[in-house]
């Protein structure tokens, strides 16, 4: 277990980091197990938030007209981070959206390989395949108290809380290499349209689960309808042939 690192959490419009927007940043820093530093601001997107993802938020449109775009705060925010080794369960996904927010606004400089450490990751390799990884579920499954789910500061310190618990639990149990930070290098994302045939087994992957999707499937990129098919199997299963 590492004894100094940030955690970090992003809530953003949708799930491309090209054409979607960072709506929260939230982030907790910890040093030899205790809270040392918090982060947490709503960021205007400039574009009106859609329903759904209101809904899983509780994020409106009114409640960040007034707040600073996102080039008011990255500078600050990746001070906060410094150098530390950043956490985030699912951590490619918030990094890939900094790194192109960064590049959009001048700031590449703060681009670089980061020190990450991904406990979604250790959760696939440590936890039964039966088991959601879901960060919600995964604090149910450990008694982490989880208030305000899919707000980004909330979701950041449950995430600490859980890294805790997975290195309390496993980390001494021959799966200590999976503990080690790894260097993430991300690049701006270019998305490219999804096949056809991608989408139609996405929507059967949806029906077979008797599922509602999150977003409009038919707008989604090649990389995000393969991020969202991945995220079905792993917390579903695959379908099952007849």
């Amino acid at each position: 277990m590492v004894n100094k690192y940030v955690v970090i959490d992003l809530e953003t419009t949708g799930l491309s980091p090209e054409r979607d927007k960072i709506i929260e940043i939230g982030a907790v820093k910890i040093e030899n197990g205790i809270l040392t530093g918090t982060y947490s601001k709503l960021v205007n997107p400039n574009v009106e938030i859609s329903d759904r993802i209101v809904e899983i938020t509780g994020i409106t449109s009114d409640m960040i007209k007034k707040c600073p775009f996102i080039g008011e705060v990255l500078q600050e925010f990746m001070q906060f981070v410094g150098d530390s080794i950043i956490i985030g369960h699912s951590i490619k996904f918030d990094i890939s959206f900094l790194v192109n927010a960064l590049y959009k606004e001048g700031l590449s400089e703060y681009v670089k390989g980061y020190e990450t450490i991904d406990t979604l990751n250790i959760a696939r390799k440590c936890i039964p395949g039966g088991v959601s990884k879901r960060l919600a579920d995964l604090c149910v499954m450990y008694g982490i108290e989880d208030k305000e789910h899919h707000r980004a500061l909330n979701d950041a310190f449950v995430t600490h809380k859980l890294y805790e618990k997975l290195c309390e639990i496993y980390e001494n149990e021959g799966e200590g290499i999976i503990f080690k930070p790894e260097m993430l290098v991300c690049k701006p994302y270019k998305d490219k349209e999804a096949p056809k045939g991608q989408i139609k087994f996405l929507k059967e992957l949806l029906r077979y689960h008797n599922l509602t999707s999150e977003y409009d499937i038919d707008k989604m990129s090649q990389r995000e309808v393969s991020r969202y098919v991945d995220k079905i199997i792993l917390n579903y299963g695959r379908m099952k042939k007849i």
